[in-house]
């Protein structure tokens, strides 16, 4: 999912681990931006499929993020998914595969979101620290098997 507000997100092509700390209304926008970018990248890698990405605005909807923390509504949750369900069930979208829909149409993204080296850049840089959280978690997960079995060899040995 994604949202207009992807137009004012922010993401810099060398801060994609976001050492730079963003403000409120602006990460939102900025994981917004990365939602389309992705999706631009993985329609791109999987153009040769059948299977076909799309970034989805579904509109400010009633959730209890926007009722509880906004005091406020917006459109009930079945008019928000109305364009999830348009693109999973339409059989006319030919060419459309990474576009950004609103309210079951195409429309354009911002600038940001059509630089095809920044989405590159992206999904480059997620994948490298993927694969730093990926060794990272399997180093742990080994170092507190290693530590449950010394523990299970001590009691056994009292």
């Amino acid at each position: 999912m994604s949202s207009s507000a992807h137009e004012k997100g922010q993401i810099g092509m060398n801060d994609f681990s976001f050492a730079t700390e963003l403000e409120g209304y602006i990460a939102y926008a900025t994981s917004k931006l990365a939602n389309v970018l992705f999706t631009a990248a993985i329609a791109g890698r999987l153009a040769d499929t059948s299977v076909t990405a799309y970034s989805v605005d579904p509109g400010v909807i009633t959730t209890n993020l926007l009722r509880i923390g906004w005091g406020i509504t917006g459109d009930p949750v079945d008019q928000g998914a109305r364009t999830s369900v348009y693109l999973t069930t339409a059989d006319d979208l030919n060419g459309a595969n990474g576009a950004h829909f609103v309210d079951c149409s195409c429309v354009p993204t911002s600038t940001a979101a059509q630089d095809t080296r920044l989405a590159e850049s992206l999904w480059q840089s997620t994948e490298e620290l993927l694969r730093l959280l990926v060794r990272g978690s399997h180093l742990s997960t080994r170092r507190a098997r290693g530590a449950r079995v010394g523990r299970e060899r001590r009691s056994r040995d009292l």
